[in-house]
């Protein structure tokens, strides 16, 4: 299965990013026979336990809503054929090969992807294709043993997460804590966390694009543990600010680039590694996650 269940392929030399899951193959390989006149730049699929979500990335300025529903239609009796649900079908224009999130996707149905997980109790996850989602499923378990008995030492009864998975990690295990914060970067990852909030009724938990929001939370809360889950390239010059100027004592930090980490932590000097967990997260590429548990200095080792 492909990490984080995502396939980015590139159209004109059908590679996609890091390695793809059977699924979005079989997908590639019809697609690829009927919209080659679309100029499609990407294909966005996401996919979990036979549903899908789909995003045409194009080249094309303009695209009329006649023209894409056609292409739905064809999506869907093609997805369909292959015994596949579709939940979500859109097309994104590209402009200099780059994208606005949620500006220019013409979208033509749209439901998340939902599925159950049980590790501290039972909950729905909701993804979209382009919404941040850590681990590859088939391993996620590894991670949430370790993250219980880390907690579990740490003692913790509160939350903040920095990172676009926050709406899944503080969903999975909002039970262990009376309250909750994540903060986004990603608005795709933030519609999903507002569906898990409601579909799980979960209670006191926040989400935020705003930093205030973390520090006010921060102000009002103590035994906060603090989870870490950035991009390739670590943590931003705001958030660490923050985790500089902050009191809290254990962190939690899931690194897919142990370079950046140990970037972080040389800025971050006051953590000390606790202890730490690499997990096979990609077996066909010996791709590893690597879990840090961290303690500020001025508690006890």
């Amino acid at each position: 299965m492909n990490y984080r269940n995502k396939t980015i392929f590139d159209w004109g030399s059908f590679q996609s990013n890091e390695i793809s899951s059977v699924i979005s193959l079989n997908v590639m390989q019809i697609f690829k026979r009927h919209f080659d006149h679309l100029d499609i730049h990407n294909v966005i699929i996401r996919d979990v336990e036979k549903q899908i979500g789909i995003i045409f990335q194009i080249n094309k300025i303009e695209f009329s809503k006649t023209e894409g529903i056609d292409v739905y239609n064809l999506v869907t009796e093609i997805i369909t054929s292959l015994n596949y649900n579709l939940k979500l079908f859109g097309i994104q224009y590209l402009s200099n090969k780059r994208f606005i999130k949620d500006k220019n996707i013409i979208y033509y149905k749209k439901e998340f992807i939902k599925f159950n997980v049980n590790y501290i109790d039972s909950k729905k996850i909701c993804l979209l294709p382009d919404s941040f989602y850590q681990a590859n499923i088939s391993v996620l378990n590894h991670f949430y043993d370790n993250f219980h008995k880390w907690i579990l030492q740490s003692k913790c009864s509160n939350i903040i997460n920095l990172g676009d998975d926050g709406g899944n990690v503080c969903t999975i295990l909002s039970s262990l804590f009376e309250n909750k914060i994540s903060f986004f970067h990603c608005s795709s990852s933030f519609e999903c966390a507002k569906k898990m909030i409601s579909l799980n009724e979960i209670s006191n938990f926040n989400i935020s694009f705003n930093l205030d929001d973390i520090n006010n939370f921060e102000k009002v809360n103590d035994n906060i543990i603090l989870f870490i889950n950035p991009g390739r390239k670590g943590l931003r010059k705001e958030e660490i600010n923050f985790i500089k100027s902050s009191k809290i004592n254990y962190v939690i930090y899931m690194a897919c680039n142990e370079k950046a980490f140990l970037k972080d932590l040389n800025l971050i000097t006051r953590y000390k590694i606790k202890d730490m967990v690499s997990i096979l997260n990609m077996p066909i590429i010996n791709k590893y996650q690597y879990l840090y548990f961290l303690y500020s200095e001025t508690v006890s080792n």
